[in-house]
């Protein structure tokens, strides 16, 4: 999906909600974010210790 499907007509009374979303899909975010130029982000990746949870400490 990428716009949003244009609401039908009718002419008797709808219960619900009458909220409608009109903001960007994802596949129209996805697309803007690509357009984006920004670098990777940077962090350094080191090994985990292992915590011992043994009862006596």
């Amino acid at each position: 999906l990428v716009s949003p499907e244009q609401p039908t007509k009718t002419k008797f009374l709808t219960l619900g909600s009458k909220f409608r979303y009109s903001g960007r899909t994802q596949a129209q975010t996805r697309q803007a974010s690509s357009l984006i130029d920004r670098p990777a982000p940077y962090f350094q990746r080191t090994s985990s210790k292992r915590i011992s949870r043994s009862l006596d400490g």
